[in-house]
């Protein structure tokens, strides 16, 4: 008993070894293709053949090994055909050993193989790597078999009582070790085509993309450069790889290279437009850099470049012509603030004045710059309805008629029509129509209250308020400032914004003075 157990661990374990081997080979081979399956039939025979040489004889001619692990194991990984040949030169080469075991010995090589074949159609091995359990059972089913044939030997009960245990034991153990290696193997072949796939299709997009791509390592020296780089830099792709920045390029250049590769590698966002030095006319890349995290090891570095000259001049032209435009309204706005100023010369540079206020106000609030360039622009015309108003009324020295007062507060009306037709991006015309309101409702002449007025007339409001008072008027000379901030003080959260009354107050007490002329 002894003996036979030693015999047929030996077997299994050779069996083991060979077919490492022989998968090491089949791995290099594809396995959809005609060759392949031949190939590995004929492989699987060999096995089995170099098994039955060191087989455990017994008496009468029985040997006993390891094949029907080989065959039927082999037959659910590599298929039917294969299992088929190998059993062909299996059985032809145990039918020529002869001996009283031979008729059991060819039955078992046949009913290996076709356990093999239905359980691989059955539980669809090709498509699925069997676990532990399940390959015990086959192991366990295809030597129950074999244990079963033993019934046409001769001396059938010395013939189990001498190889039972083992076959019953080892082989289905020895089924399992060996399922386990070939599915490993099958994983490692599945992975390395993948890999190849993957590494076919990262080719062709880098090598056909319109930009410029390239890896590097944790030292900045390139693991990739595809064709467009390359040839950028005048250089075949292999003789770049291994290069760092300072290897390619000029000090300054490679310089500037290397700190944005070290930004980009700390995780830092790399994200910018840049000329590129190395073309003679000169060239626009937008260019990217980011970390690429591996399960081991440094993180490497990836770059992207793509040439944006022509975007970038449009937007270069487009951001001079909305500079163009910008100013050609600044200057529409100063003529028609102008306007203003010869019809009422007595408050001549008021909207300037109070422009200037309004924007040190709103700079103190932090207001947005939407909102600040809005204000600064409405207040340079919020008394352009004042043209609508007689000349003789903006000069009067003595007290107005309350019909007077009317057709003066109208300006703000007049003066929301006069420049409605304008696309200002800011809402200009409602903050000039809105810049005599008051928060408790009490202003002209929508009559609104509270948040319902825009910040920005809120803030015109404060400024133009105190400009007013420390101002000359035909009817009454210049206000002390002191006359002014009583009365916004007194206003504050009533009449007037209370964070634009505090903003304007702590402006004038930071020095903010007027500038007449």
């Amino acid at each position: 008993m002894r003996e036979a157990f030693q015999d047929l661990l030996y077997n299994a374990a050779l069996l083991l070894v060979l077919v490492y081997v022989y998968d090491l080979l089949a791995r290099r081979l594809s396995q959809r293709t005609l060759a392949f399956r031949l190939i590995t039939g004929l492989v699987l025979g060999g096995i089995s053949i170099a098994l039955m040489i060191s087989a455990l004889v017994l008496g009468n001619g029985v040997i006993f090994d390891t094949r029907s692990v080989a065959l039927s194991a082999g037959t659910l990984f590599y298929g039917t055909l294969p299992g088929v040949i190998a059993g062909l030169i299996a059985a032809v080469y145990r039918a020529a050993m002869g001996g009283g075991g031979a008729v059991m010995g060819v039955s078992v090589i046949a009913s290996s193989v076709a356990v093999g074949a239905l359980w691989r159609r059955w539980r669809q091995v090709a498509q699925r790597d069997p676990g532990i359990l399940e390959l015990y059972l086959f192991g366990l089913a295809v030597h129950a078999i074999m244990l079963a044939l033993t019934l046409a030997l001769p001396a059938t009960l010395a013939t189990l009582h001498g190889i039972a245990l083992p076959v019953i034991v080892i082989y289905p153990l020895a089924t399992v070790v060996l399922g386990l290696l070939m599915i490993d193997a099958r994983r490692r072949r599945q992975a390395e085509h993948a890999l190849r796939e993957s590494q076919q299709r990262f080719a062709s997009f880098a090598e056909f993309m319109p930009g410029r791509l390239w890896i590097r390592d944790d030292q900045l020296r390139f693991l990739y450069v595809n064709p467009s780089l390359a040839e950028s830099l005048g250089s075949p792709a292999d003789q770049l790889l291994g290069k760092a920045p300072e290897d390619v390029s000029d000090p300054e250049t490679a310089a500037v290279a290397r700190a944005l590769c070290e930004r980009a590698l700390g995780g830092e966002s790399v994200d910018l437009i840049e000329r590129w030095p190395f073309e003679p006319e000169e060239r626009y890349y937008r260019s990217l850099a980011f970390p690429i995290a591996r399960e081991s090891g440094a993180p490497l570095l990836g770059g992207l470049m793509f040439d944006v000259t022509r975007e970038h001049t449009a937007e270069q032209e487009l951001k001079q012509r909305a500079a163009d435009l910008q100013r050609t309204l600044e200057g529409a706005v100063q003529a028609v603030s102008t306007i203003v100023e010869v019809r009422d010369p007595y408050t001549a540079g008021h909207q300037r004045r109070v422009a200037r206020l309004s924007a040190a106000i709103a700079a103190h609030m932090e207001l947005p710059e939407y909102e600040r360039e809005g204000l600064r622009l409405a207040a340079l015309i919020h008394d352009i309805g004042k043209v609508a108003v007689p000349a003789e009324l903006l000069s009067k020295p003595g007290r107005l008629t309350e019909i007077e007062f009317r057709l003066i507060k109208a300006h703000s009306i007049a003066g929301h029509d006069i420049i409605s037709g304008i696309e200002f991006k800011q809402p200009i015309a409602d903050i000039v129509l809105q810049h005599h309101e008051r928060l408790d409702g009490t202003g002209y002449l929508g009559g609104i209250s509270g948040s319902d007025i825009r910040r920005e007339a809120r803030v015109l409001a404060v400024a133009d308020v105190y400009e007013a008072m420390v101002s000359h008027r035909p009817y009454r000379p210049a206000l002390k400032p002191e006359v002014a901030i009583g009365e916004l003080r007194e206003g504050a959260g009533r009449l007037y914004d209370a964070g634009a009354v505090d903003a304007c107050l702590a402006v004038i007490g930071n020095g903010f003075r007027f500038e007449y002329d």
